[in-house]
């Protein structure tokens, strides 16, 4: 068993994860895998890893750099991984839409309750349609278009409440686009995402 450290606290607080709440960071997670192989060839002994802990973010395609160090892991004589699958599949919290029509673009709703006071929320479309977004607020405020862009974090207030968004061109593991969407003090109710294709192309998201 390998005792992980918690996430660092500028971590959390980029992503708005409550103080009591568990959480560790990914680099963390593959740093205690890597001194479990490491003991295992030591001992010269075959080696079954377990890792009972998921997340919510991420491209869920096998493509960041976690997916892939198992994966290459995988490939090593006398080495197996187990991983614990959630739970959540009637939870609403993941959503799949493919946009392959003009005028390529679409909306989609995200309930935000009243205890869910900050979280992040992740978009990850596919090329070659690059998608700009606008979101609108329960009461019909709204942001402008927000263009992918290289570096950009563009905040809104509404009401009580803040909201960061990234429209990130090309997120640095994968070199895909990455919507980030961060919420404090989110005010509860039903949210509009509107995404449109900025170059005129399909894409799924």
């Amino acid at each position: 068993m390998v005792k992980l450290k918690e996430a660092k606290r500028n971590l959390r607080n980029v992503f708005l994860i409550p103080e009591d709440e568990l959480c560790f960071q990914e680099s963390d997670v593959i740093l205690g895998i890597r001194y479990l192989v490491d003991e295992a060839k030591k001992m010269e002994r075959p080696l079954v890893i377990c890792i009972a802990m998921g997340t919510s973010q991420g491209i869920h395609d096998g493509q960041g750099v976690m997916s892939q160090y198992l994966a290459n892991l995988l490939l090593l004589s006398g080495v197996d991984v187990s991983i614990a699958a959630g739970d959540e599949g009637n939870r609403g919290r993941h959503y799949f839409g493919t946009i392959d029509s003009p005028p390529y673009s679409t909306e989609f709703q995200l309930n935000i309750g009243n205890d869910d006071k900050k979280l992040a929320m992740e978009i990850w479309p596919n090329i070659p349609g690059r998608p700009a977004i606008q979101i609108i607020s329960p009461d019909r405020m709204m942001t402008y278009k927000i263009e992918p862009s290289f570096n950009e974090c563009i905040k809104f207030a509404f009401g009580q409440g803040l909201v960061w968004v990234n429209n990130i061109v090309f997120e640095e593991e994968t070199g895909l686009q990455l919507i980030l969407i961060r919420f404090d003090q989110a005010e509860p109710g039903i949210w509009t995402f509107r995404l449109d294709s900025t170059e005129d192309q399909p894409f799924l998201f």
